[in-house]
């Protein structure tokens, strides 16, 4: 799929994403998450917690960054045994912003390969390919303004 068109299937798609709470894209990311120390407070109250008890019990420092997760360090971050983020209403932005990743975007094949683990993003791709495959053919000649009309 041309760049141009990877870019008009990201914005459609994320217009209609919708995340499902599933807890995959947290469970196996294998990637860090970093707060802010902003995000920190914000999420040390929200625990009711003291800073720098949360700081100790929930962070790691590596090369200046703040780490709440990673493969080595709280792989399942804060989710519960039901794979629920305990901290969603105030997660960080790095969390915030998924599916909006470039690793997510980088090209067709990743995205494809992100929406076996994202049922909320196979939904609104699933979605759109059907809409785009029955009215207008090939999703690959996708022309946004098209589907807005």
């Amino acid at each position: 799929m041309q760049r141009k068109n990877m870019d008009k299937l990201k914005a459609l798609i994320l217009e209609k994403f919708q995340c499902l709470g599933c807890g995959n894209c947290c469970e196996l990311a294998n990637g860090y998450v970093y707060a802010r120390p902003e995000e920190a407070v914000c999420i040390a109250k929200y625990l009711e917690m003291d800073i720098i008890a949360f700081l100790q019990k929930y962070t790691l420092k590596e090369n200046g960054w703040l780490i709440l997760s990673s493969a080595k360090f709280r792989a399942n971050c804060f989710l519960d045994e039901h794979k629920k983020c305990q901290i969603y209403e105030v997660r960080p932005k790095n969390c915030r912003t998924y599916p909006d990743w470039f690793s997510v975007w980088k090209n067709y094949e990743t995205f494809l390969k992100e929406t076996e683990f994202c049922p909320g993003l196979k939904r609104a791709y699933d979605g759109l390919h059907k809409i785009f495959t029955e009215d207008f053919g090939d999703i690959n000649n996708i022309d946004s303004k098209r589907f807005e009309k």
